[in-house]
């Protein structure tokens, strides 16, 4: 405000000066000139001048000291001020939070790099705690064979027959007798020793207490190495986690829409098929052992069984009692055995002959007839589960299984195959309780220690899953199955890193086991490594080119990248197999329907409404991927 009032005071001033300089000069002029007096006219506009400059130099004056006026400009320069008050305000603002909010950014930063050492370090200490494990893993495998290296140095020398010692007596004698002569300067040398008078008895007698010795010596050696605790090898270090096993929850499956119910029966094109059921039905390997007379073996259900949502594969199975046989036995017709020579060991072999071939009715029919001749044939009863197993009657198999073990109670292949039959059923915590019991019994029954590992995947510990599986790998080295089951733990836990490793590991044991890279595919989905993933789930297609399940996750993942037309050609491979699965069909018409391609879309999706109009009806009409279509009458009539 004084600013103003300093601007019209100067201006004033400026006024008043020009007007007495140019008053000054008119009048010097006039002076300097001499000229003649002026008119009366010319004086009187002279005074008129000076009139008016008076009077505009008091005016000024005037309006200077003012305060009424002075006070009215203020007032409008506050007025002018106030309208520019806000932008004013909003830049100081900013200037002040400019410090704020590089803070901020600078605070970001360093946090991210944080998280990302503290990522880096942890994996440092996997690394390193995998190394130490295998170390410590080495050293007891060490420790193990320096015990027994000394324990044999310790065991006793055989005992030197009575003739070979009275021959060694007559020996240091005659050396005695050779140092004790009187001339103790004359270096003498002992005689040699006579020949030993050694019978064919006593050398006998002598081979006979050797071999006794070493016999001795080797049970001792066993009994050693039994009772050697088999040490088993640490967790990896990034499961070591203290977090709840309940809480933890297996991230989303590419097969959660699937089914997992398992049908070893011919398929029938005409009835609506999962992509799981047909993954249960992969062919399985038939492996034989040695039968005895006096002792059939019993054959146990699959070994490894799908878990669920999150097993993506398992193994292929077919085994007696934990015994992994190489060779199928032959199927044999029955024979019926003549009234005189019935016996239950011969109605068991022959039911054995018909569990290979895969009739496992007729088997049922001939291990009854061996518990009849003898009600305390525990292998019998054990094998008759195995049989009801495979029919899915897994009730009545259990209660075979279980009058095994009331007749042996210590039949560690029999708690094993209880435990499968347990897990068909759900109960999982029933099955971990009989799979304890089979590793109590036979701690190295590594599909025990692997089928373990899959009822605890299933109760979501993977912790104590990974651990079983460490047990079954540390017995069995290339139990291929156990690698592949390791991983799938691995996966659940959201820990893909390490499931490719064992993954990686089951293929380099073998590199045509298809299951490895289905599964290997789905961790590298997760992990967004698209490329590979596709090129492992191509691999599968290689190697089983009828394999419906990997056609279906490549073409999901291809789905996923918008790449539909591949997509397309992927399930028209899996529907070229097996026609009648519904999510194929349902999965096919979003991707036409994607691209606007209306005709092909109304007809899959039509199809998979046929094979199951609920939840396909249901789910059509939410879907996103359908808006484009939504309002054409065909649509709308598949929804009716």
């Amino acid at each position: 405000m004084r600013l103003g009032r300093y601007s019209i005071e100067f201006a004033t001033q400026v006024v008043t000066a020009t007007a007495v300089v140019l008053l000054s000069s008119s009048g010097n002029v006039v002076q300097g000139q001499e000229s003649a007096p002026l008119s009366e006219s010319e004086a009187q506009e002279l005074q008129q001048f000076r009139a008016q400059e008076s009077f505009q130099e008091n005016l000024e004056r005037a309006i200077a000291n003012s305060v009424s006026l002075r006070d009215r400009i203020d007032a409008q320069i506050e007025t002018a001020l106030a309208s520019q008050r806000p932008a004013i305000t909003a830049v100081f603002v900013v200037l002040a939070l400019l410090p704020l909010l590089g803070a901020i950014a600078v605070w970001l930063i360093l946090n991210r790099l944080e998280t990302r050492a503290n990522a880096y370090a942890q994996e440092m200490n996997s690394i390193k705690n995998d190394a130490m494990a295998e170390l410590l893993g080495m050293m007891n495998e060490a420790q193990s064979v320096l015990h027994q290296i000394q324990t044999t140095i310790n065991e006793p020398l055989p005992k030197v027959p009575v003739s070979t010692q009275r021959q060694l007596d007559k020996r240091s004698q005659s050396l005695d007798d050779s140092l004790d002569e009187d001339d103790p300067r004359e270096e003498t040398f002992p005689s040699p020793p006579p020949p030993l008078d050694i019978t064919q008895d006593d050398l006998s007698q002598e081979v006979e207490e050797n071999s006794i010795a070493a016999e001795e010596l080797d049970q001792h050696e066993a009994q050693e190495s039994e009772q050697e605790e088999d040490i088993p090898p640490s967790l990896n270090s990034i499961l070591d986690s203290e977090e709840d096993d309940e809480d933890e929850t297996p991230p989303p499956s590419f097969n959660s829409i699937l089914d997992s119910e398992e049908d070893d029966e011919a398929l029938d094109p005409s009835q609506p098929q999962s992509v799981n059921s047909i993954l249960d039905n992969d062919t399985e390997s038939d492996e034989s052992s040695n039968h005895s007379t006096a002792n059939a073996a019993s054959v146990p259900p699959p070994m490894t069984y799908r878990g669920g949502d999150e097993a993506i594969a398992t193994a292929s199975e077919n085994r007696l009692n934990g015994n992994s046989g190489n060779s199928t036995p032959p199927a044999q017709p029955p024979v019926q055995p003549q009234s005189s020579q019935a016996s239950a060991a011969e109605f068991c072999r022959q039911a054995n002959a018909l569990f290979f071939s895969g009739r496992y009715a007729e088997a049922i029919a001939a291990y009854q007839q061996a518990v009849q001749l003898k009600p305390d044939y525990h292998q019998a009863w054990s094998n008759q589960g195995s049989a009801l197993f495979h029919l899915q009657r897994y009730p009545e198999a259990i209660s075979a299984y279980n009058r095994a073990l009331s007749i042996h109670p210590d039949y560690p292949e029999a708690w094993n195959n209880k435990g499968g039959a347990l897990s068909k059923l759900g109960q999982y915590e029933e099955a971990l309780a009989a799979y304890d019991r089979a590793v109590e019994l036979k701690p190295d029954y590594v599909e025990a220690w692997n089928n373990r590992g899959l009822a605890l995947m299933e109760l979501k510990r993977y912790k104590e899953s990974v651990a079983s599986y460490n047990r079954a790998v540390k017995l069995k080295p290339d139990y291929i199955e156990a690698w592949n089951n390791r991983g799938l733990a691995f996966a659940a836990a959201d820990l893909h890193d390490h499931a490719l490793r064992c993954f990686e590991k089951a293929q380099s044991l073998n590199p045509d086991y298809l299951d490895s890279y289905r599964n290997q595919g789905v961790s590298l989905a997760a992990l967004e490594r698209y490329p590979e993933a596709i090129a492992a789930y191509r691999r599968g297609t290689e190697i089983q080119p009828q394999d419906i399940p990997t056609w279906y996750y490549l073409g999901q993942l291809l789905t996923q990248l918008q790449r539909y037309d591949e997509a397309i050609a992927a399930y028209d491979e899996a529907i070229a197999l097996q026609p009648a699965i519904p999510e194929i069909w349902y999965n096919k018409a979003g991707c036409y329907s994607t691209q606007g391609f209306v005709a092909p879309c109304l007809e899959s999706l039509q199809e998979a409404i046929r094979l199951a109009p609920h939840p396909y009806r249901e789910r059509a009409q939410v879907d996103p991927r359908f808006d484009e279509i939504r309002q054409d009458e065909r649509f709308k009539q598949l929804l009716v």
